[in-house]
């Protein structure tokens, strides 16, 4: 409202009604127009779930890319419509600028810290990542095809990997094979088996993101993208000796086949009762220096509130190959063979 120089309030007029001084009318409309910017708070963490269900956390984002009956699209969500026999390129061409809109404005680039967590035989890994127009601060975790998939699922997953390797993003890599073997035990819940240890891990790996991410960008920066791991979650000394032996056992429990002959870096992340800190960071000492010539390693250690002396051990090696992806790459060139359109050069008319 316009206020005369004596500060009185008045309606469209030059002239204050109460006391006849001037009314900067002009000046009020032109503070009117001056609209206060909005403070809107991003989340520290943004993820994106393709293939598996998401999860809440507090002071987290959480979105999910599906497919469902007709497309929907919601702050939490990006619902692909469906096609029938549809393949990763048919869902690029269909949602490819639609679902860059969505990410941008959900507001995903404005979290510093991003994670997708993937199954990359789903289609719509492709699109979420062919989509990207952004990898800062982003890891993929994915879960990828191997020999005992389709060459349909594994087509997909090399195109995805192809992706992944083209936009330079640090990976955290499964086979699906490891994947749906994958076990863990917690406290509160029991055995877990397949996708729900899977996504125990992932919520793990959320709860120690900033070492996580401080590995990852320490790798980084020595050009090291490409990430397996071993992990046992809910160890105890019934079923290991001691950590020297967990850490044995881990050693033949990659998340690739054949293991990981020649890591340039290694990494724990570790949780258990504070007793049991200093055995364990001995024992991964150890573990390490039996790995050969690393460039870098470390170690976070955190507590773990435990009322039967579990303990939980996250193993990640840092390499400089495309193993996984080659071990598919048989499967992608069958597929190629029957369908010249499923092929990764596809992606440059996509962009």
């Amino acid at each position: 409202m316009p206020r005369c120089e004596q500060g009185h309030p008045n309606g469209p007029v030059l002239v204050c009604e109460k006391c006849g001084a001037p009314v900067p009318y002009a000046d009020a409309l032109q503070s009117l127009a001056e609209l206060p910017k909005p403070d809107i708070n991003y989340e520290e963490v943004a993820l994106i779930f393709v293939g598996f269900p998401p999860f809440l956390k507090d002071g987290v984002y959480s979105a999910q890319v599906n497919f469902g009956p007709k497309e929907e699209r919601s702050p939490s969500r990006f619902t692909v419509k469906e096609i029938g026999g549809g393949t990763w390129l048919d869902y690029c061409r269909a949602y490819g600028n639609r679902i860059d809109s969505w990410l941008k404005l959900t507001g995903f680039y404005h979290s510093p810290i991003k994670m997708l967590i993937m199954h990359t035989t789903d289609p719509t890994s492709v699109l979420l990542l062919n989509s990207l127009r952004s990898t800062d601060g982003v890891t993929v975790f994915a879960v990828v095809a191997d020999e005992a998939s389709t060459p349909a699922n594994q087509n997909t997953s090399y195109v995805a990997c192809e992706l992944m390797n083209r936009k330079g993003v640090s990976t955290i890599l499964a086979s699906d094979t490891f994947a749906s073997e994958m076990t863990s035990f917690i406290e509160t819940k029991g055995l877990l088996t397949g996708s729900d240890a899977v996504q125990q891990l992932v919520s793990y790996l959320v709860d120690s993101i900033t070492p996580l991410q401080d590995f990852l960008h320490k790798d980084f920066r020595l050009g090291i993208r490409n990430h397996f791991f071993s992990v046992v979650m809910g160890a105890s000394d019934f079923v290991f000796n001691s950590p020297r032996d967990a850490f044995t056992v881990l050693g033949s429990q990659m998340s690739t086949k054949g293991g990981v002959s020649e890591p340039l870096s290694a990494y724990l992340i570790s949780r258990a009762g504070e007793e049991r800190n200093e055995e364990i960071a001995a024992a991964f000492a150890r573990y390490s220096r039996g790995l050969g010539n690393l460039l870098t390693t470390g170690i976070s250690l955190n507590p773990k509130d435990t009322r039967l002396g579990l303990y939980d051990l996250f193993l990640l090696y840092g390499v400089n190959d495309s193993r996984i992806q080659n071990s598919i790459e048989k499967g992608y060139l069958t597929v190629k063979r029957n369908a010249k359109d499923l092929g990764v050069e596809q992606l440059e008319a996509l962009v």
